[in-house]
């Protein structure tokens, strides 16, 4: 299939050419029922561009003026610009498929909850292992990666749609995606940030944002830990109102590189930020948050002061603002849970010894 997307941060309207994606012109008339069961509005349907995977439409980027182009129910054969090729390596990674059987479990579904996953970065420390594929591709088992585990963590918990911020890479995960959603039984919308290799991840932060409306848990793509850390964040969710519900490890020896926090009497976060000294802190944040739909303003206006203040700053920061600024934001230790932030090869390796026994 050919499809006109506009990329959210872009002015100029980009081609995908996608042959394997083809549907049959008659599948066309199906679009406004597909956009419905996706959870999609239908008065929507005259604002989306897409492309039609296996049996379902993807929404793969949304706009919100009118459509800037068509998507033809047949190939184009002219206008397109090519995204970056990643077909080879694409190609020798969508023949892994996931060992991960296809989900088969209950249709246990979290009322208005949503799943969003920050997957845009490269991971320049990890050297030669991400030069053509994104940190989240990485394998931690034979056929599984970052991604598959993060996805695998959300629909444990009831979560069908799962929003994937990509950058680096993105049309690798791209040519993945109805093997990620029928392995892991949720339905994807990509949303490219096309600064992810020069900006840091506030700005993913805050495209994601745009599109939530319900509350949603944010995990970070590099990131390895149990499906225990998304249960404990729902429980504790049931009775606590604040804005935001971060996951930290309060049991972890810390150094300079990880994202510390210092907490007020109730277990609100007071500061969050790598700087922070190691004798004030009171754990770690380890890239798991869930996100009450009511804090999704004051959450997009902080990640944006963030970014435009410093491009290179993370969504973290945003966290900080919102905490100056007299937003709640509350905390939920995860005991004794393994897990890993995948940043250099070491990293990799230890990810690799906790995945053997999820």
């Amino acid at each position: 299939v050919s499809a006109v997307i506009r990329w959210p941060t872009v002015s100029r309207v980009r081609w995908i050419d996608t042959p394997r994606m083809y549907r049959r012109p008659a599948q066309c008339s199906s679009l406004r029922r597909r956009i419905t069961a996706s959870g999609w509005h239908t008065a929507r349907s005259s604002a989306i561009e897409g492309l039609f995977t296996d049996d379902i439409l993807h929404p793969v980027y949304r706009t919100r003026g009118a459509v800037s182009g068509t998507l033809p129910c047949t190939p184009a054969s002219a206008g397109r610009l090519p995204v970056p090729q990643q077909s080879a390596i694409c190609a020798r990674y969508a023949a892994i498929t996931p060992s991960i059987p296809p989900y088969g479990g209950a249709t246990r579904r979290v009322p208005d909850m949503k799943g969003l996953v920050l997957a845009a970065g490269r991971g320049s420390r990890l050297g030669g292992l991400t030069e053509r594929l994104p940190k989240t591709l990485l394998t931690v088992a034979p056929g599984v990666t970052l991604l598959d585990l993060a996805l695998r963590n959300l629909r444990s918990v009831g979560i069908t749609e799962v929003t994937v911020v990509v950058g680096f890479a993105a049309q690798a995960v791209s040519e993945l995606l109805p093997t990620l959603e029928r392995t892991h039984g949720v339905i994807i919308t990509l949303i490219h940030n096309d600064r992810a290799e020069t900006w840091n991840n506030a700005y993913s932060a805050w495209l994601a944002t745009e599109w939530l409306e319900e509350d949603t848990i944010m995990v970070n793509g590099d990131t390895l830990h149990p499906a225990v850390v998304e249960e404990l964040l729902l429980a504790a969710a049931a009775g606590d109102d604040r804005d935001l519900l971060v996951a930290i490890d309060d049991e972890k020896r810390l150094g300079a590189e990880e994202m510390k926090v210092v907490l007020s009497t109730d277990g609100s976060i007071l500061r969050i930020n790598k700087a922070i000294p190691v004798s004030e802190a009171a754990g770690e944040y380890i890239g798991v948050t869930l996100i009450r739909s009511a804090g999704v303003p004051a959450l997009r206006s902080a990640l944006e002061a963030t970014w435009r203040l410093d491009p290179g700053l993370y969504y973290e920061d945003g966290f900080q603002v919102m905490a100056d600024l007299g937003h709640r934001i509350g905390t939920v230790a995860i005991g004794k849970a393994e897990w890993v932030e995948v940043d250099v090869p070491d990293d990799l390796e230890r990810a690799r010894e906790i995945a053997c026994r999820y």
